[in-house]
């Protein structure tokens, strides 16, 4: 699976479901909370930017906490340092 914008390397190995006739595919990881939040209101439910942005401070709705934002983890540079993942 090739990660999201969110890893810089590949967070699973392979599919979580295994069927006999269709086998599962997951090419990329999942968005992250909110990534396609205003995108949807506006263009799919005809929200106004003034009426998202409401909806936002009244919880109802979620917009990314840090957009294009890299998470690493702890043992990234271990791993960078053996060559298993690129720095």
């Amino acid at each position: 699976m090739r990660p999201g914008y969110r890893f810089t390397r590949d967070v699973f190995g392979g599919h979580p479901v295994h069927l006999s006739e269709t086998p599962g595919r997951a090419d990329v990881a999942g968005p992250a909370l909110g990534e396609h939040t205003a995108e949807v209101l506006g263009e799919v439910a005809g929200y106004s930017p003034a009426e998202v942005d409401e909806l936002v401070a009244a919880g109802a709705a979620y917009l990314p906490v840090e957009p294009g934002c890299r998470l690493q983890r702890r043992y990234d540079a271990y791993l960078g340092a053996l060559g298993l993942v690129e720095p």
